[in-house]
């Protein structure tokens, strides 16, 4: 009888020390600090690669974790990065209040190729509608065409950008508009 109080004892004390674990079972949510991905301050934007990881905009950098590691991609003299988006290539695209650029991965490393550089302003965002891409400014509409941007200023001084079902929308402050190609 003192055997089976003391295995069953044991049992229950080895169940205490591995509940108490972090890492026991499978957890719902995994938290990390900037311990585990570095100092690299506010994130603005996540998006998930096709290939699986994810990416996380942030000022002058965009973090990549590939569910076991994380690595860093300086973006120097972007600021906040503040919108992602994949087009039909798979091309992940990115604006920050002062640079438009994509992703380009070379010998399995992430070089950024900078396309454009002026003022966007704090609520550029890439739009991919269908196979085109559009950037979103607080002056203009943004077409990028086979290499090059044209630039198609917005109608009102409000507006709001935002993509849906593959159609290019936009919100001023009185109605909801449609990009038409």
């Amino acid at each position: 009888m003192i055997k089976f109080f003391g295995f069953l004892l044991l049992i229950c004390s080895a169940g205490i020390v591995l509940g108490t674990d972090r890492e026991f079972g499978h957890p719902i949510f995994r938290t990390f600090t900037a311990h585990d991905y570095g100092e690299v301050g506010q994130i603005f934007t996540i998006i998930e690669e096709p290939q699986g990881p994810m990416l996380f905009g942030c000022e002058d950098a965009i973090m990549v974790f590939d569910n076991n590691r994380w690595e860093t991609i300086p973006t120097p003299g972007t600021g906040y990065i503040r919108s992602f988006a994949v087009d039909s290539h798979g091309v992940v695209w990115f604006t920050s209040s002062t640079r438009i650029g994509y992703l380009s991965k070379v010998g399995g490393e992430y070089r950024v190729v900078k396309v454009y550089e002026g003022s966007l302003g704090i609520g550029s965002r890439v739009i991919v509608d269908g196979g085109r891409l559009y950037f979103a400014s607080q002056a203009a509409l943004l077409a990028w065409d086979d290499g090059h941007i044209s630039q198609h200023p917005w109608p009102t001084d409000s507006m709001n950008p935002f993509s849906a079902s593959s159609s290019c929308y936009w919100m001023s402050e009185i109605c909801l508009n449609r990009l038409v190609r």
